[in-house]
């Protein structure tokens, strides 16, 4: 139904640092199988807390998009997936190597 609607993306909203890895999840397996099955569904991206954003980026990187799962559902900005974050909090990231891999892997723009 939300692809009759024309719903292009859903944006998950993990601004209260939480990014609910459980449900978002779900939705992806979900939306995985509906197209196995041929059928269309939305892209998907993320809006990270406001100010320090770091947290949220560093378990989305780790969880979903360094290993790559589900890349064919990532809504994709100028050629990147889309991440709305605060890039002025990714030094609080302390492994430098994963923090330039987030900040050249991904479209970055602020919520």
């Amino acid at each position: 139904m939300i692809s009759d609607a024309g719903v292009d993306v859903v944006i998950f909203d993990v601004t209260n640092h939480s990014v609910y890895r459980p449900q978002y999840t779900a939705l992806l397996q979900v939306f995985a199988e509906v197209r196995r099955d041929g059928g269309r569904t939305p892209q998907v991206a993320f809006l990270c807390p406001f100010g320090d954003s770091a947290k949220a980026v560093t378990e989305l990187w780790r969880d979903l998009y360094a290993p790559g799962r589900h890349a064919d559902l990532w809504f994709r900005w100028e050629g990147k997936p889309l991440l709305l974050a605060n890039p002025g909090s990714f030094h609080k990231i302390a492994d430098r190597k994963e923090r330039d891999a987030i900040r050249t892997f991904f479209t970055i723009r602020r919520p």
